[in-house]
């Protein structure tokens, strides 16, 4: 009875309800700004703003919903919430363009300003360092890595600091690896050719992880207890379970967005074929 009156409990925590609102209004204001000037669609497009609001409903659904409280008693609802926060939100947050729409919601005499403070060495350094392609990926696979150890994970799981913790790391790191991949040209850091290569290493570390977790033969974490019992299963067969939704469902996730990157490869690659193909017509017939 009370796993069932858990699934219509929303969570409403200050510090979650400000985490996502501010930044989701700072770029409402942003897009609000740039369509009032240059029309609706024009310098970003509408499709870009509905995924971008598509990332912000999906972190309500992972720390709002009944599944931020069903995730304190199965390690298979946490690991639905993890997936979320590293393979779902991140990308559509970053298909959204949101520094484009953030530097809109500047006022004009700071938006004008702001190239100037960011030639400053220090914020320079620090924004090449934090997007260079090995340094994101070391920083989102330590991340994966250290929080599904079983002490961090137990203290995440006990302590409502450290679990916050656990999803500022999971989120940041996540948004910093997916911006490689998919940063627009001129902020590019990573060539096309190995973005595939890129996001199949970090299918890799997930799939380590669930197969760790789907084949060990007892718990790996305590902080649980017994509290799987609730839900007709034991607290093996939840962890099972964990291990398989981010061995599976998080490899396939993975998956897709490599095919997708192929495919904007190989297009790219014959545009540049045709490029190539029709300058040397206009040459020839010169």
């Amino acid at each position: 009875m009370h796993a069932l009156m858990q699934l219509d409990e929303w969570t409403f925590a200050p510090s979650i309800a400000i985490g996502i609102a501010v930044p989701a209004a700072f770029y409402a204001v942003g897009v609000a700004r740039l369509w009032r000037g240059a029309g609706i669609g024009h310098g970003l497009r509408v499709s870009r703003a509905l995924l971008f609001a598509a990332g912000v409903a999906t972190l309500v659904a992972a720390l709002m919903s009944p599944l931020d409280e069903i995730a304190d008693q199965l390690q298979s609802a946490h690991m639905v919430q993890h997936l979320i926060l590293i393979l779902i939100a991140p990308p559509l947050l970053i298909a959204g363009e949101p520094v484009r729409a953030f530097v809109w919601a500047f006022p004009r005499r700071l938006r004008t300003s702001l190239p100037r403070w960011l030639q400053i060495p220090f914020w320079r350094w620090l924004g090449l360092s934090l997007t260079a392609p090995p340094v994101a990926f070391a920083l989102h696979a330590i991340a994966l890595t250290v929080w599904h150890a079983p002490g961090p994970y137990d203290a995440a799981v006990r302590n409502e600091t450290i679990h916050a913790i656990e999803h500022v790391c999971f989120l940041g790191t996540a948004l910093l690896f997916w911006w490689v991949v998919m940063a627009p040209p001129g902020l590019r850091r990573l060539s096309v050719s190995l973005r595939v290569p890129y996001v199949i290493g970090m299918s890799m570390v997930g799939a380590a992880i669930g197969a760790l977790l789907t084949f060990a033969t007892s718990s790996l974490y305590a902080a649980y207890g017994n509290s799987a019992a609730a839900w007709g299963i034991t607290t093996l067969e939840d962890q099972q379970l964990a291990g398989l939704i981010m061995w599976i469902p998080g490899g396939f996730a993975y998956l897709i967005a490599a095919a997708a990157l192929f495919m904007n490869w190989m297009q790219a690659d014959e545009e540049r074929a045709d490029r190539a193909s029709a300058l040397r017509v206009r040459t020839e017939v010169a």
